[in-house]
């Protein structure tokens, strides 16, 4: 996958998923602008899962620790 497409999508994550923390109702109620809502949908699914999740923190914490 491109960097600039993984860019656009961690600026997706931070100004538009991270805000609500754990409410993803209110994420998936704020599309962002310029994105089909059944896209929003995928991803704010996908950042919610937890399977998703902790595969990024093992390889965050083998990175920093």
């Amino acid at each position: 996958m491109g960097s600039s497409y993984l860019n656009y999508r961690d600026s997706l994550k931070k100004k538009w998923f991270k805000p609500y923390g754990e409410v993803t109702e209110e994420a998936l109620a704020n599309v962002p602008p310029g994105l089909e809502k059944d896209d929003w949908n995928c991803l704010v699914d996908l950042w919610s899962k937890q399977d998703y999740m902790v595969p990024l923190q093992r390889i965050y914490y083998q990175i920093y620790s």
